[in-house]
C-alpha cells in the first residue's frame, strides 16, 4: 500500500508541475504576443523606428527566456520562433508595410502554435 500512495503522491507532483508549466508557458505567450501587437500597430501608423524598437525588445525579452524555453520547449519550435521573429523585423527594418503584415500573421500563428502544442488536450493525453 505504501508503493500506491508514494505512485499516486507522484503522479499528482508531475500532473501539478506540467499544469504550471502550461500556465506560465501561456503567460509567456500572451505578453509576446501583446509586444508583437503594440509593434505591429506602430507599424500601421507609420512609426517605423518606434515598431522596430518594441520588437527588438521583444525579441531580447524572448531571449532572455532562454534558460525556460530551452527545457520546456521543443528545440525545432523555438528555432521556428526565432526565425519568425527575425523576419517579421527584417520586415519593419525595410519599411515595407505589405511584407510587415505578413510577416506579422505569420509571427502569431507561429506563437499560436507553440502555445497550443503546450497545451494538454484529450489528443495529447491518449
Amino acid at each position: 500500500m505504501k508503493k500506491e500512495i508514494t505512485a499516486v503522491c507522484i503522479l499528482v507532483f508531475i500532473l501539478a508541475g506540467s499544469l504550471l508549466n502550461i500556465r506560465v508557458f501561456h503567460r509567456i505567450t500572451g505578453s509576446l504576443a501583446s509586444e508583437i501587437d503594440a509593434a505591429e500597430l506602430c507599424a500601421q501608423s507609420g512609426s517605423w523606428p518606434e515598431a522596430e524598437e518594441k520588437l527588438s525588445a521583444c525579441i531580447s525579452r524572448w531571449n532572455s527566456l532562454h534558460g525556460y524555453t530551452h527545457i520546456f520547449i521543443r528545440h525545432t519550435e523555438i528555432d521556428k520562433l526565432n526565425d519568425a521573429l527575425e523576419e517579421y523585423l527584417g520586415a519593419l527594418l525595410s519599411r515595407d508595410i505589405s511584407s510587415a503584415e505578413s510577416r506579422y500573421f505569420f509571427l502569431i500563428k507561429q506563437l499560436e502554435s507553440v502555445a497550443e502544442m503546450e497545451s494538454i488536450s484529450l489528443g495529447t493525453v491518449l
